[in-house]
């Protein structure tokens, strides 16, 4: 059985969802008959490379009211924390993930893409780096088990670019429209976090 995720490193729903797909795969019982494979998704390929407002402000300026923001940001943190993971949202600077797809989809080619993906999200969500700076990126690659050269060579031209826009021209073929969005063996499920129960659930029919 093939799933893919098309998941976003900036979106915390997507650190939630890696979370509980883990969980997922351990009450399906049988997670070496399952392959799990990451796809591209920008939540916002407008982002500029420096990062600029903190999440909370940028919503707000779009005219969400800040208790109501800072109220859903609790609830995702609590989420979050039910799952063992630290978010840091009130603080993180989100910036273009367009870099950090590709560096992923260079992982892919070495087994990696799985790990590094955790490593970013880990990397935004709690110690609020920038993942379009290459340094952070390069560095992220580096302890995931890439060769930081390599990476950096990778960042430097613009490789993968293509297979990040294919990637996302195939989820939204397939129905994608925000994520985490999970595909059992080329059919969507609805997206978001979906509970662990769930995905195993989903795991099962397909058997």
């Amino acid at each position: 059985m093939k799933v893919e995720v098309w998941a976003d490193v900036l979106c915390p729903w997507s650190y939630l969802g890696k979370r509980r797909l883990e969980s997922a795969l351990v009450l399906h019982g049988d997670a070496d008959a399952i392959d799990v494979e990451w796809r591209s998704w920008e939540l916002d390929s407008e982002l500029p490379i420096e990062p600029a407002l903190m999440t909370v402000e940028r919503m707000v300026r779009s005219g969400r009211p800040r208790a109501a923001v800072l109220e859903r940001f609790a609830h995702i943190v609590s989420l979050g924390r039910a799952e063992g993971l630290e978010l840091n949202l009130q603080t993180a600077r989100p910036a273009n993930s367009f870099d950090a797809h590709r560096l992923l989809v260079h992982a892919e080619g070495r087994g990696l893409r799985g790990a590094l993906m955790e490593r970013l999200l880990h990397a935004y969500h709690t110690e609020n780096r920038n993942l379009a700076d290459h340094g952070v990126l390069a560095g992220a690659a580096h302890e995931t088990g890439l060769d930081r050269e390599a990476a950096t060579a990778v960042l430097a031209s613009g490789e993968h670019g293509d297979e990040v826009r294919s990637e996302q021209r195939r989820g939204a073929a397939l129905g994608v429209a925000g994520v985490p969005t999970f595909v059992v063996d080329g059919v969507a499920a609805p997206p978001g976090a979906l509970p662990a129960d769930t995905l195993a659930g989903l795991f099962a029919a397909r058997c």
